[in-house]
């Protein structure tokens, strides 16, 4: 296959690394892939295969007349390439590739990497490009609650599938060598990742365990009003920033517990590196659905509602209490290893795209 795929970037960000999972992947499978990058300014990248041709869509346009730009500039892109089939990552590449390619002959399918509902593209002002995304060819969804967001037509042409985890580093822990911390991971900003949830239920947590601290390593635009909140609270001392880390769960010692406390998600590499690794996770149960679709209460992880500090705070409880149980969610939370394993995801994309690509 000749494959395009269209992002509005490729830094760091989960759809981004799904989408440079997938493009590599099918890269060393030899099949031919181009990456139409609709971002306008100089960002850091996620690793490309060298062999993978990135073109930058720039346009110098502002507000509407600069998206009529873009599809034009995509448009005469994707002439010039002749691709069998183009991959959309996101919501907004998506609409303006599916108006890009109008009459072209050439499937579109659009990855949906996040919350659909949150977005909420059926309010009138984005309707148009909501009608535009349900006429695409297929879909790839990551949770099923995502692909419910949208009309019938497309569900029945779409599939899920989950992210990959690797395997990866693991060592069997030494018991008598406890290090007392609730780990999470993940991007300083609030509206989505609820460290005011987080902070609050901490707080509760360690009136109970005074022995734990709390250690987040990330970067964002809501790190300052975070470390307040620390602040607010007098807990300076028992949690720590810790920037950005490469591979989280090599940060993360016996006795840890994994902390995600999302409102939406869809589902979330830490969460899936920290299991793979062989620790416990307590978790929200963020919308679409994502942790559900991972997590089995009591067996692998601990589930809780969004958005409760009492629920979360009393779940960090139950695993800092309970050694046999935290141990047994740890030991069988390492099967993600096998279910998620990154051959039989990419064999799922491959499949899914050729068949597409023969039935279009």
């Amino acid at each position: 296959m000749k494959i395009m795929f269209v992002a509005s970037s490729l830094s760091y960000g989960g759809a981004e690394k799904m989408l440079a999972f997938v493009a590599n992947g099918l890269d060393d499978r030899k099949h031919i892939v181009y990456i139409a990058n609709l971002l306008e300014e100089q960002e850091e990248v996620q690793y490309l295969n060298e062999s993978i041709r990135i073109e930058r869509i720039n346009t110098r346009e502002k507000r509407y007349v600069e998206k009529i730009e873009k599809i034009r500039k995509l448009r005469k892109y994707i002439q010039a390439v002749v691709p069998d089939i183009i991959v959309t990552f996101k919501s907004t590449p998506a609409w303006i590739t599916c108006y890009a390619t109008a009459h072209l002959d050439i499937p579109v399918v659009f990855s949906e990497r996040g919350d659909p509902y949150i977005e909420n593209l059926k309010r009138w002002r984005t309707y148009p490009y909501w009608k535009a995304i349900n006429h695409a060819a297929g879909a790839v969804f990551q949770t099923y609650g995502a692909k419910e967001y949208f009309e019938k037509g497309l569900q029945d042409r779409s599939i899920v599938i989950p992210n990959p985890v690797a395997q990866v580093f693991y060592d069997e822990k030494n018991s008598d060598a406890e290090d007392k911390a609730i780990v999470s991971f993940g991007r300083f900003e609030n509206r989505q990742k609820r460290y005011d949830v987080m902070i609050n239920a901490f707080e509760m947590f360690q009136k109970r365990h005074a022995e734990y601290e709390l250690r987040l390593y990330g970067t964002g635009e809501d790190e300052l009003i975070i470390r307040q909140w620390v602040r607010e609270k007098e807990l300076q001392d028992k949690v720590r920033f810790l920037g950005y880390a490469g591979k989280p769960y090599e940060k993360m010692k016996n006795g840890n517990i994994f902390l995600i406390t999302s409102d939406y998600e869809g589902i979330s590499n830490s969460m899936l590196e920290a299991m793979a690794a062989g620790f416990p996770v307590v978790s929200t149960d963020s919308s679409p659905g994502g942790a559900r679709m991972v997590i089995e209460n009591r067996e692998n992880g601990l589930i809780v509602p969004a958005g409760d500090s009492v629920a979360v705070s009393e779940a960090l409880a139950v695993f800092a209490e309970d050694k046999l149980l935290r141990e047994k969610c740890a030991k069988k939370a390492r099967k993600v290893v096998d279910r998620f394993a990154p051959d039989k995801i990419l064999d799922q994309w491959e499949n899914y795209l050729l068949k597409i690509c023969e039935g279009y």
